[in-house]
């Protein structure tokens, strides 16, 4: 019997070893909480002072802040600007979810990931600017319910749009999507209205923009393609003087093409431009 308890007695000691070593050792300075992550570091978890202006510093007590923890600015809804420091990897879950007075946002420049919800129901959010170009996804339901966000520029690095990822953003106009993004999810801008995807000939984004009936804007648009076909070629020359004379219409891509000198308008000096090119003669466009 002795035997038994000095067994059970030790499992329980180890146990309490095991849950003391992993348990979250709170600390408090000035209007902040945060704990210490192994993995990640400094991890705000809550704000507790009552300005309308918050500016996350780099460090709390000598330790560096890494992370916006779960939930930590959630829900309070009288903020309107926050700050956050270039010293932030990461961002969790529903971080800054249902801050609904929060006008915009800055993702920080060593920002490696954004979890889902981290800033779903923020419906006065009109502008996302992206610092960071470490990021690889957008989380799901990150901007869900942001019904004021109009225009988003996702930044070079990101390879997927996750679901739900701008659910619901009714306002949103036009979105940026770099060549890097080779994954959308089918309902990362569902009850988005109509919108405009700008992106990159032959791109992920532009299929699905073709695929979703969304106007695609090209970004690197075939200068000299009068035509539209994804050539240039001695047809492009005949457009330009057809349409000249009101015998042809070019469409809004193909005119940007076929204004190959950027004068703004397009002339007969355009389809020269192109004759030259195509005869080996060196013309920049």
């Amino acid at each position: 019997m002795k035997k038994v308890l000095i067994v059970l007695t030790s499992v329980f000691l180890t146990l309490i070893s095991m849950f003391s070593a992993f348990a979250e050792v709170y600390f408090e300075y000035e209007d902040f909480t945060y704990y210490i992550d192994p993995d990640d570091g400094a991890v705000i978890s809550e704000y507790t002072g009552n300005s309308d202006t918050i500016v996350v510093p780099e460090s709390l007590g000598g330790e560096v802040i890494r992370a916006i923890g779960f939930s930590a600015f959630s829900g309070l809804t009288d903020i309107k600007t926050i700050n956050l420091p270039d010293t932030l990897y990461y961002i969790y879950p529903a971080a800054f979810k249902g801050m609904t007075s929060l006008t915009s946002i800055n993702i920080p420049k060593y920002c490696r990931s954004f979890s889902k919800m981290a800033f779903e129901d923020c419906a006065s959010i009109t502008d996302i600017e992206f610092s960071s170009e470490m990021i690889s996804a957008i989380g799901e339901q990150a901007f869900k319910n942001c019904t004021s966000l109009k225009e988003v520029e996702i930044p070079m690095g990101v390879t997927t749009i996750n679901s739900f990822a701008f659910q619901n953003c009714s306002s949103l106009k036009e979105i940026t999507i770099p060549s890097s993004v080779d994954t959308i999810e089918s309902s990362a801008f569902d009850g988005c209205g109509e919108f405009v995807i700008k992106g990159y000939r032959d791109s992920y984004a532009q299929q699905f923009a073709k695929d979703k009936g969304l106007d695609f804007y090209i970004l690197d648009p075939l200068y000299g393609d009068s035509n539209a076909d994804g050539k240039v070629n001695i047809l492009d020359v005949t457009a330009i003087q057809r349409y000249k004379i009101g015998e042809q219409e070019l469409n809004e891509y193909g005119m940007r093409c076929a204004d190959v000198n950027h004068d703004g308008s397009i002339t007969v000096r355009d389809a020269t431009l192109i004759q030259m090119k195509l005869a080996k003669y060196d013309v920049d466009f």
